[in-house]
């Protein structure tokens, strides 16, 4: 996936990708872009929005970062097939930075979602 455009409802959500190049894709799989598409489109809350990020079935991955002005709350949400992890970025975090790469995402094999060894 490559990184697009800022993207924002209504409702103040408001949302980036971060460009990742996954070793592996899923033929057939769900595009990201449809995907992000109907999750921040249709979204007033970060709950709804993660939640319709994270449905299994993605061809490739994304790392979505996702803002609910109104609800004060911020979450890099890491994605990859079938598998998603979610951080919340809080005041105990203070910041949070992606430098294209899965950092908190894990396979079932406990593996970075990228990882060779993780994605066979």
């Amino acid at each position: 996936s490559v990184g697009w455009a800022p993207t924002w409802n209504e409702f103040g959500i408001y949302s980036t990708q971060n460009s990742m190049v996954p070793r592996k894709s899923r033929a057939g799989g769900l595009a990201c872009a449809f995907v992000q598409r109907r999750a921040i489109c249709s979204s007033s809350t970060l709950d709804e929005a993660v939640r319709a990020l994270t449905v299994p079935g993605w061809s490739e991955g994304a790392s979505m970062n996702v803002v609910d002005v109104r609800g004060k709350r911020m979450a890099n949400v890491e994605l990859w097939e079938d598998e998603s992890s979610v951080l919340e970025v809080t005041e105990d975090v203070m910041n949070y930075t992606h430098f294209n790469q899965y950092k908190h995402l894990t396979t079932r094999k406990g593996r970075a979602g990228d990882s060779p060894a993780g994605v066979g």
